[in-house]
């Protein structure tokens, strides 16, 4: 995979004869449209660098204007990429000459809900010859959804293979308070796969944690069918519990009570 050969231009990326715009109002007529900073793209540089090895089937989740999956294309040059999104259709006539043009080994899927386990898992056993090398969460940054589709999806990555959870950090950035704020952050699923890894069944291998995606690297142990993210993790053994320490500090504290006068008899 290479990133060399990228030119920015005043809102723009220019890069193997592609022209990006920067501006997520674009309505993608005449150029692609790509909502990635080049600090993002930086660290998606530094990111891959240290992978070798083709990537050869590749899933993408969430492809708003269609952008990110030409740009993924561009980067690692796949056998096959499958993309699939909520909205009805496609908002991108760019992006749709794009795909026609590689109609051999692209496909999108416009309809889908991430949170659509058995429809992922379909497409993934029609659209593949294989295990998955790389899938990209780039939909809708929602705990449960996201839980759900790395549940469905992880067990088809080979070992070794990557999940990648774009923007896991949106409760940390101030600017997305007001579209998010009210969600569970997805800070939460990248503890759980931490403990994951910490737990040391083999499930997953490791996380990498930087400011604008996770890459979650599936580990060479079988998962279970169905897989849940909670048999990967081991969290302690409860503490056993004494009736004689239960019933002696419930004394304590309706004693405690009695004396500030908050419990009253008869």
């Amino acid at each position: 995979m290479t990133f060399d050969g990228m030119v920015w231009d005043s809102g723009h990326l220019h890069w193997h004869g592609l022209s990006f715009s920067l501006d997520p109002e674009s309505p993608g007529t005449n150029e692609l449209v790509l909502w990635k900073t080049p600090a993002l793209i930086a660290q998606y540089e530094a990111f891959w660098a240290r992978e070798p090895g083709r990537v050869a089937r590749v899933f993408e989740l969430g492809l708003w204007k269609g952008g990110s999956m030409a740009f993924w294309t561009e980067a690692f040059n796949p056998a096959r990429l499958v993309g699939v999104d909520r909205s009805p259709q496609s908002p991108s006539a760019a992006f749709d000459r794009y795909v026609a043009d590689r109609a051999d080994r692209l496909r999108v899927y416009w309809g889908v809900d991430q949170g659509d386990a058995r429809r992922l898992e379909a497409l993934v056993a029609a659209e593949f010859d294989g295990p998955l090398d790389v899938v990209i969460d780039d939909a809708s940054h929602q705990y449960a959804l996201t839980l759900s589709s790395l549940e469905a999806l992880l067990p088809r990555l080979r070992p070794g293979g990557l999940y990648i959870i774009d923007d896991w950090a949106w409760h940390h950035w101030p600017a997305l308070q007001q579209a998010f704020g009210s969600q569970m952050p997805l800070t939460r699923l990248v503890t759980e796969l931490a403990e994951a890894v910490g737990t040391g069944r083999g499930l997953i291998t490791d996380v990498s944690v930087h400011q604008g995606f996770a890459a979650v690297r599936r580990g060479p142990a079988p998962t279970p069918s169905p897989f849940r993210l909670d048999d990967a993790i081991f969290r302690g053994a409860p503490a056993p519990v004494s009736l004689r320490h239960t019933v002696r500090d419930l004394g304590r504290e309706i004693g405690a009570r009695l004396r500030r006068g908050s419990v009253r008899s008869g």
